[in-house]
This record gives C-alpha cells, structure tokens and sequence, in this order.
C-alpha cells in the first residue's frame, strides 16, 4: 500500500499529464472546427483523444507509477473535467452572449 508521500509525488506528473491530455484534444477542436468542420473534428477528436490518453498513461505509469491506475485515471478526468468547466464554458458562454 502507497502512503501519503508517494501520492503527494504524484501530483505534478499527474496534473502535467492531464493538462497535455486537455491541450492536445483542445487544440484541434478550437483550430480545426473552422477549417474542417464541427463534425470532422469531432470525428478526428473521436479518434485521437484516447490515443493521447493512453501516450500520457503509458509514460506516467513507465517513469513514475505512484498511484494506481484507477486513481490516475479519476485525477486527470477530473482535472480534465474541470478545465472544461473553467475555462472552456467561460468562454463558450462569452464569445455566445449578445
């Protein structure tokens, strides 16, 4: 069993992580739906969104592997969840207001 220390290093690798994850699906949603399409980017969104999650796991659980799979995975949907809700809704909701 892990104790508190190990989870406390775990936190940076995790949130880096998560944010590339966020980044590198956001990315493409903001450029390529004005030059593709909402749909195509979704699809290629789709596509490329797991594959990036599992680049990240796969070089967190390689280099660090502090927690388990389970917890990694419920941090970066969180964070991931959160910066959506932050920062994207904001200013979805922005950019929509008369």
């Amino acid at each position: 069993m892990t104790g508190v220390r190990s989870h406390g290093r775990a936190a940076l690798p995790l949130t880096v992580g998560a944010f590339a994850i966020w980044l590198a699906c956001g990315l493409p949603m903001a450029f390529g739906r004005p030059v593709l399409g909402l749909e195509t980017t979704l699809k290629i969104h789709e596509i490329a969104a797991p594959i990036y999650a599992a680049l990240v796991s796969f070089a967190y659980f390689t280099n660090f592997r502090s927690v388990t799979p389970l917890a990694a995975a419920a941090f970066m949907t969180a964070f991931i969840v959160v910066l959506d809700a932050a920062l994207v809704a904001l200013v979805y909701a922005s950019l929509s207001s008369p």
